[in-house]
């Protein structure tokens, strides 16, 4: 029997990801075409899916999007975030990652972390203490589904990020909540 749990991306849980989603877009669009994205335009963009994001992109800069740039630009964009997300400081993440880990032994729900694979180095902090399961993915996949399948998982909650905002619910979430409803006193 699939256990009831909960889903959320490393991303929801950094204050700021968001930020570290337009940096590593910028830094794609330079190296790929000299292109450097105002930070209104890169703030935007980084609130949209990635695969989402690429394509109005690519349409704004007049460049052809094919599946062989997708999937290059999934794999590098993917690093690039990697890279960003390990120079937070602990401090920075650890109060939410124990708010939605407190959260999830009182729901008794088996909780998973969703992370951008690849980077210099690791994240700061050692994400299988306080989570059931940590999933490497990379951007642009539907991770969720993924997460759901490899984890055997009836998620009853997701955990929305900024980038989430033209998410399509996986099977079965019959909840979600934004991850700054973590923040707030007394939480959720």
């Amino acid at each position: 029997m699939r256990e009831r749990g909960l889903l959320i991306k490393l991303g929801a849980m950094v204050e700021g990801a968001d930020y570290y989603r337009f940096l590593s877009w910028r830094r794609l669009l330079f190296e790929e075409f000299g292109h450097e994205l105002s930070p209104e335009t890169g703030m935007e963009i980084s609130r949209l899916s990635p695969k989402v994001a690429a394509r109005r992109l690519c349409r704004t800069l007049g460049r052809l999007y094919t599946p062989a740039r997708e999937d290059m630009w999934m794999n590098r964009l993917t690093r690039y975030y990697a890279d960003y997300l390990s120079d937070v400081e602990e401090g920075d993440v650890l109060p939410r990652v124990m708010r939605v880990s407190a959260f999830c032994r009182e729901e008794q729900l088996r909780s998973c972390v969703i992370v951008p694979f690849g980077g210099r180095a690791p994240f700061p902090l050692d994400l299988h203490r306080f989570f059931s399961c940590v999933q490497t993915m990379r951007m642009g996949d539907d991770y969720y589904r993924q997460a759901i399948e490899r984890e055997d998982l009836a998620p009853a909650l997701l955990v929305r990020a900024a980038d989430d905002g033209d998410l399509v619910l996986p099977a079965g979430v019959t909840r979600t909540l934004p991850a700054a409803a973590f923040d707030a006193q007394g939480q959720t």
